[in-house]
């Protein structure tokens, strides 16, 4: 069994991972139905479901939970894929500078020779 408390709080956390942003706003029940929904869920959970005290965890809350840990595994890796591309990006800018400025360099030497 697991209770309703625990749910939500798993649930809330999981949604910190996504937005650290998000607030708690109204009833957690309503506010979950709503957040999945704006997540674009495709699943509709009934509010029954998030109203008993304690839940015997039915196949439905478990496929949401499993969804919302795969959501946040892949923001997880694009958000570390996108590091590595400005890493990379920023590598190019830096080599690209230092040929301007050796380029620079080269031709304020040959202007002063003549």
């Amino acid at each position: 069994l697991l209770k309703k408390k625990v749910f939500f709080q798993v649930i809330y956390f999981l949604f910190k991972k996504l937005d650290k942003n998000f607030k708690i706003q109204g009833k957690p029940e309503d506010n979950i139905r709503h957040v999945l929904t704006v997540l674009g869920y495709p699943v509709s959970l009934e509010k029954s479901s998030l109203l008993s005290t304690n839940l015997h965890f039915p196949p439905v809350l478990s496929n949401c939970l499993n969804w919302i840990i795969e959501l946040c595994l892949y923001d997880i890796k694009t958000i570390s894929e996108d590091i590595v591309n400005v890493k990379k990006e920023l590598n190019i800018n830096s080599i690209w500078s230092r040929l301007i400025k050796s380029y620079n360099s080269f031709f304020s030497r040959n202007k002063l020779n003549d």
